[in-house]
């Protein structure tokens, strides 16, 4: 930022012009904003977003992707159409210079004159598209280190989040880490994970926050994007989901979600549902950042498996226990009816069941005596 805005000052001090700056075009297609990220002089903060709508220079710029000179008809005038963070600079010429690297749209360069009758030259505007060259390859080299930094961070944490996941077995615990750790590692707005086995005709939708308990909701799983990810096994990314037509993704748009990954949870081949964030701004995520997803979701869908069978073991274990006591006081009572009562109690305890009933077959004498002589 700080060789951008040099690079700026020089730029000014070399051409007389009153302001240059170097904006950043936001990521999302036919978006009216950028970002400042050099200027002189300087009247934004590095990083601020400055609305373009209406600039219609800059959507020429964008579509024919040459350098634009701006003049008004009449000498002295003010360049028309200017957004409103230009209008106070009173300039007469404009001229704007696309960065490109490999014909891929970054931002551009603007430069402009408050002298009325001043103009740029083709010696001006030849010697700013070398200058813009080189800032838009010095950007995109910049973009590339700062992504592969922030991806091998994210290795790092996604491991931690492994490790710490995957020790814990109790699963509101499991669910409370997610929500806290998912957002530190993708942008997200909305954070779901629905259990959904393959076959099932409904689904338990968990939305978790870091803030608040979990909250559960029984749906309907056909024609949803959870029950198509369950079935097929593969990942998705839905840019903008005002183009969807799956059931869950019309709900999502009334919570004003506009973007979503979804990425399955299976283990040894079994899916058992899939791990949904979202976000409120469309083309949020990349296929990069599903990838992301895909290696979270192969964690937790470990650590919930892990705590499936532990919840099992201890049921088992907890039953088996349960059952050699009965057995234990069944041989130590001699009166039946007693026995049967004090066993169907502790069954109930056991099972968690609310009645009981024991159904005895009396055998008749007579058959009992034909059986002996049988034997």
């Amino acid at each position: 930022e700080r060789a951008l805005a040099a690079a700026c000052e020089q730029l000014a001090g070399a051409l007389s012009l009153d302001q240059v700056y170097v904006l950043v075009a936001h990521s999302d297609p036919g978006s009216s904003e950028g970002a400042v990220l050099g200027e002189f002089p300087a009247l934004h903060q590095p990083g601020e977003v400055l609305p373009l709508e209406g600039f219609e220079t800059y959507r020429r710029l964008e579509t024919q992707r040459e350098p634009v000179i701006v003049e008004p008809a009449e000498s002295g005038e003010q360049v028309p159409g200017l957004p409103p963070h230009l209008q106070s600079r009173q300039l007469h010429t404009l001229m704007l210079i696309p960065l490109l690297v490999q014909d891929d749209w970054i931002g551009f360069m603007m430069m402009g004159s408050a002298q009325a009758g001043g103009s740029f030259s083709e010696a001006d505007r030849a010697a700013v598209q070398m200058v813009a060259a080189q800032v838009a390859a010095s950007l995109r080299s910049a973009d590339l280190m700062d992504e592969i930094q922030r991806r091998a961070s994210q290795l790092d944490q996604v491991t931690a989040f492994g490790r710490l996941i995957t020790s814990t077995l109790d699963r509101s615990r499991l669910l409370q880490h997610v929500a806290e750790l998912i957002p530190g590692l993708l942008p997200t707005e909305q954070l779901q994970i629905a259990l959904l086995a393959a076959g099932q005709s409904r689904m338990r939708v968990i939305t978790l926050s870091k803030d608040a308990p979990p909250q559960e909701d029984d749906t309907a799983a056909a024609g949803s994007s959870i029950e198509e990810v369950v079935r097929t096994q593969n990942p998705m990314l839905v840019l903008d989901l005002q183009s969807s037509a799956y059931t869950d993704h019309r709900h999502t748009i009334g919570q004003g979600m506009r973007s979503v990954l979804v990425a399955p949870l299976s283990i040894s081949g079994r899916a058992m549902g899939v791990v949904m964030v979202s976000h409120s701004r469309p083309h949020r995520y990349t296929p990069t950042d599903l990838t992301l997803l895909q290696q979270i979701a192969h964690q937790i869908a470990i650590a919930l498996e892990n705590a499936r069978q532990y919840q099992v073991a201890q049921q088992r274990a907890l039953y088996e226990e349960a059952l050699s006591e009965i057995t234990s006081d069944l041989q130590q009572q001699a009166d039946l009816r007693v026995m049967l009562q004090q066993t169907m109690a502790d069954l109930g305890k056991v099972l968690g069941a609310h009645r009981a009933r024991v159904r005895l077959q009396v055998t008749p004498p007579e058959a009992a005596q034909s059986a002996r002589v049988k034997e």
